[in-house]
């Protein structure tokens, strides 16, 4: 009889560890979820970097239609002629203007980086989108505005 009593308790232990393991196992996701999402947000829509994409929505003389990659190289080909200034004091790389099918435009061969595509990928796939890339060091940090919700 204490045999049985013996294996019972060994037995249970071993099923007391394996939902304490799984209860573990369930944590840790959710918590490498939360931190993921958390990085994502720093470098996602940070709000400063979104008051900066409407400042330099407002730098436009006429927005241009269709795709458009505007650096500081040609801005003021767009722009006013003070626009490579401000985009080096806003640590501005790269603005892009979407056009209407975003998903188009991860597809193609247009001259942008693959961490910007992986940003496009978040946003609304039918609207035309100012999009800025900042470069702030090792990682670059993007937001965006719907072009029909600026200065709204």
């Amino acid at each position: 009889m204490k045999q049985d009593k013996k294996g019972f308790v060994f037995i249970e232990t071993i099923v007391v560890l394996v939902v304490l393991l799984v209860s573990l196992i369930g944590l840790y996701n959710l918590f490498s979820f939360v931190m993921m999402r958390g990085e994502r947000r720093e470098i996602y829509d940070n709000m400063n970097d979104v008051y900066k994409v409407n400042l330099i929505y407002n730098l436009f003389n006429t927005l241009p239609t269709g795709v458009t990659v505007i650096t500081s190289d040609n801005c003021t080909t767009y722009m006013n002629s003070y626009c490579s200034s401000i985009f080096s004091d806003l640590l501005v790389d790269t603005v892009l203007i979407t056009g209407n099918n975003i998903n188009s435009l991860i597809d193609s061969d247009i001259d942008i980086n693959n961490t910007m595509k992986e940003y496009l990928k978040t946003l609304k796939k039918d609207e035309e989108t100012l999009v800025v890339s900042f470069n702030k060091g090792e990682v670059m940090h993007f937001s965006s505005l719907r072009v029909g919700e600026i200065n709204e």
